[in-house]
């Protein structure tokens, strides 16, 4: 399955993306790693899990023999999360950007087309858009001429490259997924978003109670390449005592399905507080014995 992400921060994307079945490699642009693994939620999802946070070698960002024991992944470890934050920019000539492009696409693609890897998740995709255009900008910046003006920023037009550059990854996980369906090999994708105020005008645009109107923040139109797109709210959801009551509300989760090509009836319906399994469970009544999405607790 590929699975899509969207809220804002806090509101249980990356979570619900570790929850997926073991093992699983992760990269990680954003922060809020710690936050997900050892949180809250740590003794229900994560504990006794053999759990890998690697850090990206900053200090020996141009240091090759450095990113590629950063790329060594353990092959007993259950979760392993790979830390790509940006190199910190001390002037308007950027540095660093290339090379983290280069290695995470080169270890994402190895990572999806691996079978023992049950799930493979990119944490946020709008901060890896990010970096694909800072990569593109640090090229244009190395590749100009002695008598061009530095350049500074994209224009809009030149935005297309980095959608290229995402497109190609979305692309290769949505074709590897229906390879390995065929095979009868169920392997998982997710990619988390950011949101972004919808604007006209430079005006936030907001709904009839005044509330700003929000969209997912990277490539457009990333909901083709996905099965299932959920939209991820912080908010107080109702608590259910064992009978199936009500009995009060507390702060929690709740997930609206926005697109899922398994069942389409399940768009506009939610889930609370949802983990890999919950979720899974319910995608599962639509899905034929043989396409049946992997749960973590339970052997094939």
């Amino acid at each position: 399955m590929f699975l899509g992400l969207e809220g804002n921060t806090s509101s249980g994307k990356s979570t619900l993306m570790y929850s997926g079945p073991l093992p699983g490699v992760f990269f990680s642009f954003d922060a809020g790693v710690n936050r997900a693994l050892f949180g809250s939620m740590n003794s229900k999802l994560f504990k006794g899990i053999d759990i890998e946070v690697v850090q990206y070698p900053m200090p020996d960002i141009v240091d090759l023999a450095a990113l590629e024991k950063f790329w060594t992944r353990s092959e007993n470890k259950a979760i392993t999360v790979y830390l790509l934050p940006q190199t910190m920019q001390t002037s308007v000539l950027l540095e660093g950007n290339r090379i983290l492009w280069n290695r995470f696409t080169q270890h994402c693609n190895h990572a999806v087309m691996l079978k023992s890897i049950a799930t493979v998740g990119i944490d946020t995709a709008t901060l890896m858009r990010r970096v694909a255009a800072d990569c593109y900008l640090e090229t244009l910046q190395v590749n100009k001429k002695a008598n061009d003006p530095l350049r500074t920023s994209l224009l809009q037009v030149e935005w297309a490259q980095p959608g290229n550059m995402v497109r190609s990854i979305y692309t290769q996980i949505q074709n590897q997924n229906e390879f390995f369906m065929e095979q009868g090999v169920r392997k998982n994708y997710v990619i988390t978003h950011h949101l972004t105020d919808r604007r006209l005008n430079e005006k936030v645009v907001t709904d009839a109670q005044g509330n700003p109107i929000q969209d997912m923040e990277g490539l457009h139109n990333t909901e083709r390449f996905l099965d299932v797109m959920l939209r991820m709210e912080k908010k107080p959801v109702d608590i259910v005592d064992p009978f199936g009551d009500k009995v009060g509300k507390e702060m929690g989760i709740e997930a609206t399905f926005r697109k899922c090509g398994i069942d389409i009836s399940l768009e506009g319906s939610k889930i609370v507080n949802p983990t890999w399994d919950s979720l899974a469970k319910v995608l599962n009544k639509s899905l034929h014995p043989k396409a049946q999405i992997m749960l973590r607790d339970l052997e094939d």
